[in-house]
């Protein structure tokens, strides 16, 4: 123990001794390098498949949204062609309602204070007028049918008509 190559000896492991350490410190630390570096490779590589995923989400809803977008075009298109030929059928109507309304000039002959204020709430209404003048009798009627629109339109041309028989032909 007290010989020079002894404490050669010695001191040559402690020197081997102090590596083992130092090359266990450096593979403690490269083994937490590597877990560092895992971990930020996981993170990296589940924000990359999140990412994708979104992306594919995205798209597949601008797709969605695109075919949605063209199908309420088409509808749309659908239904104002509909609006079209409907509003063009209920002026229709409304001009033979109107032709089925008396000139008012003609009952300002028979009344001379009168005046008509006829104002449809829609095109189409249930509201009409009718007056004549039979056997020294002046009648005027001012009538509101049940209904608006073409159903209140059709009474009033009914209306019209049983008026106009029971009064000018039938003369009751």
């Amino acid at each position: 123990p007290e010989s020079a190559e002894y404490k050669l000896l010695i001191k040559q492991i402690e020197i081997a001794e102090q590596k083992i350490k130092d090359k266990e410190s450096l593979i403690t630390y490269q083994k937490n390098a590597i877990t560092q570096a895992n971990k930020i490779i996981l993170f990296v590589s589940l924000f990359a498949v999140l990412a994708v995923g979104a992306a594919g989400l995205i798209f597949f809803f601008f797709k969605q949204k695109k075919r949605h977008a063209s199908l309420l075009k088409e509808k749309n298109k659908n239904i104002l062609k509909i609006n079209t030929k409907m509003q063009s059928s209920i002026r229709y109507a409304s001009l033979i309602q109107s032709s089925f309304l008396q000139d008012k000039n003609k009952l300002k002959e028979l009344f001379s204070d009168s005046f008509i204020f006829n104002l449809p709430k829609d095109i189409l209404s249930g509201d009409f007028y009718w007056f004549a003048h039979k056997n020294n009798h002046k009648i005027i009627v001012v009538a509101d049918c049940t209904g608006h629109g073409v159903p209140g339109a059709m009474l009033t041309v009914l209306g019209h008509n049983v008026l106009e028989d029971s009064i000018n032909v039938q003369g009751e």
